[in-house]
């Protein structure tokens, strides 16, 4: 992953581990994972319209990044926001999002082995990832889009470290 920049680094990453989940896969369609970095050149993966087969489905959002650019008088540091987003379609919480909600935190809890391996100019660049609350609820209108269901938004920050050295390259 070393070509890419360290943003998409580690939103792949987010993929990488959920999609690593054999259970996580099996309740989550491919068609229902959002991915706004394919290399399909679908510029809006976001579907209009939803049916029953379009759910549950799951999105990964940079919602934020918090950066300093003189952290120390050779690094700078940047601390980005991730959500991971389940729309259930269905408000039974047992049918859909409790248990693709267990899957996901599964899945994160081999973040470690992945985000190590996660690289700029040949240096390991993510300290730990810092689990933030998951909210739940029925008010999430952008995930649910008119389909009654519970949502859940779950949130986690990402420390990147770098050499101020490597940015200026």
């Amino acid at each position: 992953m070393a070509d890419k920049d360290p943003f998409t680094q580690v939103h792949d990453a987010i993929w990488d581990i959920l999609e690593a989940n054999s259970a996580f896969t099996s309740l989550v369609a491919v068609g229902n994972r959002i991915k706004f970095s394919d290399t399909s050149n679908v510029k809006d993966p976001i579907k209009d319209s939803v049916l029953a087969a379009d759910l549950p489905e799951v999105r990964v959002i940079c919602e934020a990044i918090r950066h300093h650019l003189q952290a120390t008088s050779s690094t700078t540091f940047a601390v980005a926001v991730w959500s991971i987003q389940v729309s259930s379609g269905d408000l039974r919480f047992q049918a859909a999002l409790f248990p693709v909600m267990w899957q996901i935190y599964r899945a994160m809890s081999t973040w470690k082995d992945t985000f190590d391996t996660l690289t700029l100019n040949a240096r390991a660049f993510t300290l730990p990832l810092k689990p933030q609350d998951a909210r739940i609820g029925v008010n999430e209108t952008e995930l649910l889009r008119g389909v009654r269901g519970w949502a859940s938004v779950w949130t986690s920050e990402v420390e990147m470290f770098f050499r101020t050295i490597d940015m200026q390259a």
